[in-house]
């Protein structure tokens, strides 16, 4: 810590009254899938960073990523469903000052593809600002740790707002979603290795659910303001890292 203060050329006394002494916690709440316990008619698809070990030598291991956002579509197999919530993780370094974020999560029925640089059938779900979502480990997916993603209208004061009214998803439809932060380190992302995802392309499914992978909005040029106006790359998909919570009706 002292050549940290060094660094950034404060006193010693000073670091740690700024980055030592005050709490890190996530600001909304924070769920641990592997220990839930969830009503019977609850239900969750979990999507982890990685697949298999980080230093594994099976060929195409996903790994890791982050940037301000992604879409993501998810789609109902058999069965109606309403999904009752989203949860992920930040890519922000532990103890960065910087480490909250504004976060929005935008909707619209059917698929993103092709509407990623379009307001058409967009709608605004929630947003928070002053954020600070669980850090992601990135050497080690054991336990990992989600937290909630604002869902409820607007709040300005970090909580990260609430659930919201949940989104009805009958049997054989899709519906999409853009996660969106002010942070290029924002959201964390599961990309392949030595190559990127096709938009549209399965990530992870359940009996009931499948999630397939989107573009990555903004540009390093646009900064985070963005969204629905550009992407990273036209090529360039991500797979969501996070929680979806569900109820089957």
């Amino acid at each position: 810590n002292l050549g940290k203060a060094a660094a950034m050329n404060i006193s010693y006394i000073e670091f740690v009254d700024r980055f030592v002494k005050p709490s890190r916690e996530p600001t909304v709440q924070v769920i641990l899938p592997n220990r839930r316990q969830l009503a019977d008619d609850a239900y969750q698809l979990v999507t982890a960073p990685f697949r298999y070990p980080v230093y594994s030598i099976l060929p195409r291991v996903p790994y890791c990523t982050c940037w301000y956002g992604v879409f993501v579509e998810v789609e109902a197999t058999d069965r109606d469903v309403e999904i009752t919530g989203l949860f992920s993780q930040s890519g922000e370094y532990f103890k960065d000052p910087l480490d909250r974020n504004n976060v929005t999560v935008y909707s619209r029925p059917g698929p993103a593809r092709g509407f990623e640089c379009t307001s058409e059938g967009w709608t605004q779900l929630g947003h928070a600002d002053l954020v600070r979502l669980p850090p992601a480990n990135f050497t080690s997916s054991s336990s990992p740790k989600y937290g909630r993603l604002p869902m409820n209208g607007h709040d300005e004061q970090g909580g990260g707002g609430g659930a919201g009214a949940p989104l009805l998803l009958k049997a054989g439809e899709t519906r999409s979603f853009l996660i969106k932060t002010s942070s290029s380190r924002g959201i964390v992302l599961r990309a392949k290795h030595q190559y990127a995802w096709s938009a549209g392309e399965e990530t992870e499914r359940d009996e009931n659910l499948v999630l397939r992978s989107g573009l990555l909005p903004c540009d390093w040029d646009d900064l985070s303001d963005a969204a629905l106006e550009r992407v990273f790359h036209p090529l360039n998909a991500a797979a969501f890292v996070g929680v979806v919570d569900y109820r089957v009706l």
